[in-house]
Order: C-alpha cells, then structure tokens, then sequence
C-alpha cells in the first residue's frame, strides 16, 4: 500500500522495511483510519444511486465525496509527518532533478510546495544541484533566470565564486544603460559597495578618454543620474560640453539630469555672457520659450532683462509686443506694469487702454490680444483696469446677435476676471432667455450651457427652472415605477391563471394514474390466475381458478371502460381549462394595457404642465429686462 502510494521510481520499498517498528505501528493505524474514510465513502457513493429521492442522492454524493477525500488525505499525511519519509522523497527529487537536468523553474513547477511545506531540499541541497557542470553566469542565468538569487538560494557570503562570475559578466556589458537594464537583479543582489565599484569599473575608462558627448551617447545619463562620480570631477565635462549647445531648451531635452547636476548658478555661469551680450528680442527669437523657463525657473531674475525690454518696445503698441514676445513679458514681469512702489506704470497702462479704444468691443480686443485663452491676461496682468474693461463689456454685449455669439467670442471666463457688471448680467440674462425661447423644454434639458448660465442668471429664475427640471426627473421616475409594477401585476396574473388551471387539472390525472394502476394490478393477478390455471392438478382446481378468472377479466373490463370515460373527461377539463386561461389571458392584457396608457396619459398631463410653466417663465422674465 505504502510504496504504491509514493511511488516506487527508486525503489522505496527497499527502504520501507528498514524503517522503525513505531512507524509502522503508526502506519497500521492510519492506514485503518483511511480505509474506513475510504469505504465509508464508497458506500456513500452506494447509497446516493439507489437513494429514494434526489435530495437523498445528493446529500450521499456529497458525504461519499467528503469521506473519499478525507481517507485519501489521511492517508498521505501519516508519510509526510515522517522525517524519514521526507528524507526519501528528496532522495527522489534530487535523482529526478539529476536525472533530467531540470531548471530553477522546473524545479519550482515540480517540488516546490513540497520545498516549503515539507523541506524535502534545502537551500544547501539546491546550490549544490545548481551549481553543477557551472561555467559562466550567462548560461547560468539562460537555464535557471534570477530565481535562486533573488529567492536566496544563493547569496554573496555563501556563494562568492557566482558573485565574481557576476561582477565580471556586468563588467563586459557594452554600456551602462545595458548593464542596468540587464542586469537589474543581479545588481541588487550584490553589496552596495560591490555593485557601485562594478559599474563605476564599466565606465570610468571612458569617463577619462572621451568628451562628456561622446560618453553620454555611449553610456547615456545614468551615471549622472546615479552619481557614479562625484560632482566636482562631472561638472567640468558636463559644463564643457554644455557650452556647445546653443539654447536651454535643448539642453534640458538632451542632457536633463546633467543640466540638474549643473544647477541653477551652473547653468547661469554657462550661459551669462549670451544672456547679457544680446537684445531680449534677439534671446527670445534664440532661446524660443526656454527663455522664459529660465526666468520662471529663477536660473536668471526677470530685473536683469528689465531696462532692455523697455527700451526694445518703447515704440511698440502693446498688441505688437505680445505678438513678438508673447504673454510671458508680462506675466513674469520683465515688462512690468507696476513700478518698484508696486504702482502702476502709467506709461505702458495708458499705452494699453489708448489702444483698447481703437477697438471699442471686448470681442475684438480679445481677438487682437491672443484670442480668448490669452487676452483676457489684460485684465490678470493689471494692463486694463478693471472697471473701463467692464464699461466696454457692457457696450459690447448690446450688439451681440445671440448668447452662442458670447460664448464664443468672449466666454465665460469674463465672470472669471470679474469685469460682468450687474448691467451685463441682464443682458447675458436677455441673450439667455431669448435662446431659451426658441428651444422646447426637453432642448432646454440637454442644454450644454445651462450650468454656466447659473452664474449671472438672477437666483429666482435659477431656482423655478431647477424646480421644472426636478419636476420632470420625479415625473420621469414615477411612470418607470408605474409601469414596472403594472408589468408586475400582469406576470402575477398569468401566474395565478396557470396555477388555477393545473390545480383543476391535477384531480382529474390523478383519478387517471389510480385507474391505471388498477387495470395494472388486475393484469397481474390475471396473469398469476392464469399460469395457476395452467399448472393445475385436478379438474375442480382449474374450475375454481377459471371462475376467479373470469371474474378479474370482467373487473379489467370495467376498469377499462371507466378508464376510457375518465380520460374523456380529462381532455373536457383540459379544453374547458385552456379556454378560461385564454380568457383570462385576455383580461390580463387588456387590463394592462388600459393601465399603462392611463400611466402615460398622467405623465404627459404633468409633462404639458411642465412645458407650460416653463414657457409662461421663460416669457414673463424676458418682459421684465
């Protein structure tokens, strides 16, 4: 039993008669144990094909189940509770192991529950089953992956010969960014100190023989990013290098964490003469908007470019300068509306609103200073003040067509800056309503503008339109409900109907399945009678028998015949049955269907109303502006 149960690949059975007389006591009595699961189970099994019902059935099949399992299950468990066992099995595995020179992941697919349940191998047993026939970490590596490092089968203490095997296979790696993306895991699993020194060993020839470009297109910005040298020796390659390249922009794109190792006052060593030798112009048109990143980034204070901007643009209207030198002259204050008091420059303030009066609409202002995402900056930046902004937006909306046309043109971003007088929020109320006119209630509903619109529409019209809407969802869900259980109501009936028709049914068959039994317990007494009749000795027996069966024959005939007549009235009831379900089929849909249009009849008389309400309000507050 024992050897057919673990297997006699090597031979286990020669070691089964050299265990213990304890552990074969034991074995006798679990072996009892599981044979009783097991049979119990199998008479379970018995029981649950000729069990009377089929809750029957499958309550033994489950028990049959339970037990089988739990037979089997003790009968594994009294082995692997045995070291001895445990020790034979990785006598086992170690063959197999051997035998059929199997991987790292082989090894974990075929032993490993075994391993770490029952350490049939330890970490000893599988360095030395791995490290066999070892030549180089690559083939290594092919065969068995990063698993026994990373599971520490082997570590640098216990395995220094596979740590150099390592070390020098990421020291023929042909660059950095390959030895770190290779070599990942190795890399951590080797010391700190060891790994640094490997790629520090990678590098450093090339590091000394070549310019800073040469080494970063050969070994990438890692070694930056990692600091494999200290910055004091990288700077002056980096800085070097760096001087070639003409703009920031570029210089972040191409050398990012060597402009970060650089730093700020690095970046700004490198590239003040250019700074300070060249027009703002002349920078912007060089730098693109890397110019304005190193101002925003503080590489270089917005003063500095202060006095030039000033003069560049003296005879520049304000429009002309954004248009050459961007918003950003403004909003980082290079071209500074305010003066050191934090006043502001009446100067470039008058400029600007002189040439907003050129331009007397808020659309066409913004159309000439950016468009809509960038002129309302006018405003943000303090150029415009405030309250002329707001005047002119006032005029600007009396000859806007429709609402569409402000949104487009302007935006509500003018609720944003602050600029929407109580004058201009009755006349986005007008443009509003006036679109809110021609459209129906259900356009209103999936109006895209309607949330923005709350901003400057007056908080009671807000408040009855919201209403309307709320209105219309509760309306909308109530004839959901209505109709579901209307649905409801017409199942049940058709429910009830066919439950009445089988119960009326039910008699009648049954009266049916007694008759018929009947007629078959009659046949069996009469062929009884007969073969009686057959094997009789004497005359008198064979008339006594021929009576009683004349007798029964007669009985069968009448059962027969009230069998034919109860099956007649069966098909009557059956007929009868299906015409008053058909009838009341009927009845059910009609019902249902009258109940239904009344539900939708309901909830288009609030829909009208609804509709009406919002007319007479749309109406009514556009008589009032």
């Amino acid at each position: 039993m024992t050897a057919l149960t673990v297997g006699a690949d090597f031979n286990w059975a020669e070691r089964y008669n050299h265990l213990s007389p304890k552990w074969h006591q034991r074995e006798a009595v679990m072996h009892g144990i599981a044979a009783v699961a097991i049979l119990g189970g199998a008479a379970a099994a018995v029981g649950a094909v000729y069990a009377a019902t089929p809750l029957l059935t499958s309550a033994a099949a489950v028990v049959a189940v339970a037990l089988v399992i739990t037979g089997f299950t003790q009968l594994t468990r009294q082995f692997w509770d045995d070291p001895q066992y445990r020790q034979a099995q990785g006598e086992v595995a170690v063959r197999t192991i051997n035998h059929k020179q199997l991987s790292y992941p082989e090894i974990r697919r075929r032993f490993g529950s075994k391993i770490d349940k029952y350490e049939i191998l330890t970490k000893a047993d599988l360095q030395k089953l791995l490290s066999q026939n070892f030549t180089e970490y690559s083939s290594f590596k092919n065969k068995h992956g990063t698993g026994p490092l990373t599971n520490q089968i082997f570590t640098p203490d216990n395995s220094p010969w596979l740590a150099t095997a390592i070390e020098q296979e990421i020291a023929n790696s042909s660059n950095y960014g390959e030895a770190k993306r290779n070599f990942s895991v190795e890399l951590s699993w080797l010391p700190n100190n060891t790994n640094q020194q490997v790629l520090i060993g990678l590098v450093s020839d090339d590091f000394e023989k070549l310019n800073y470009r040469d080494f970063q297109k050969k070994h990438g910005s890692g070694p930056v990013q990692d600091r494999m040298f200290s910055p004091e020796i990288m700077r002056p390659k980096i800085f070097e290098t760096l001087m070639t390249i003409t703009t920031y922009s570029e210089m972040q794109r191409v050398y990012g964490p060597e402009v970060e190792l650089l730093g700020k006052d690095g970046i700004r060593e490198l590239l003040l003469e250019r700074v300070q030798s060249k027009g703002l112009l002349e920078l912007y048109q060089e730098q693109g908007n890397g110019l304005w990143e190193m101002i925003h980034g503080c590489v270089f204070e917005a003063n500095i470019f202060k006095a030039r901007a000033l003069a560049e643009t003296a005879k520049m209207e304000i429009s002309e300068i954004i248009k050459k030198y961007s918003w950003n002259i403004f909003t980082l204050r290079i071209l500074s509306p305010e003066d050191n008091a934090g006043n502001f420059s009446k100067s470039i303030q008058a400029r600007a609103e002189e040439e907003i009066l050129k331009t007397p609409s808020v659309d066409k202002i913004l159309e000439k200073f950016g468009g809509v995402k960038e002129g309302w900056q006018l405003v943000s930046t303090g150029l415009v003040d405030r309250n002329k902004f707001a005047e002119l937006l006032e005029r600007t909306l009396d000859r806007l067509k429709d609402y569409d046309e402000f949104l487009e043109k302007i935006t509500l971003r003018a609720l944003d800056y602050s600029v929407v007088t109580d004058v201009a929020k009755n006349r986005l109320t007008k443009l509003y309503l006036i679109r809110l006119s021609s459209k129906s209630f259900e356009e209103f509903l999936k109006c895209n503008s309607w949330n923005g619109a709350k901003r400057f529409l007056p908080l009671p019209l807000v408040t009855k339109l919201e209403e309307l809407k709320g209105e219309k969802a509760v309306a909308s869900f109530q004839l959901s409900e209505k109709q579901q259980q209307i649905h409801q109501l017409y199942e049940r009936s058709l429910r009830n109907l066919e439950h009445s028709k089988e119960t009326a049914l039910s008699a009648t068959r049954q009266r049916v399945i007694d008759q018929e039994w009947e007629i078959s317990s009659l046949n069996g007494k009469i062929s009884s009678l007969e073969r009686r009749f057959l094997d009789a000795q004497s005359d008198e027996a064979r008339v006594a028998i021929k009576i009683e069966l004349e007798r029964r024959r007669s009985e069968r005939k009448a059962a027969s015949t009230n069998l034919f007549i109860t099956n007649l009235g069966v098909n009557l009831a059956k007929s009868e049955q299906e015409s008053i379900y058909k009838r009341g089929q009927e009845a059910a849909l009609q019902t249902r269907d009258m109940a239904l249009v009344s539900a939708k009849q309901a909830y288009s008389a609030t829909l009208d109303r609804i509709r009406s309400d919002y007319k007479q309000l749309v109406n009514e507050n556009l008589k009032t502006l």
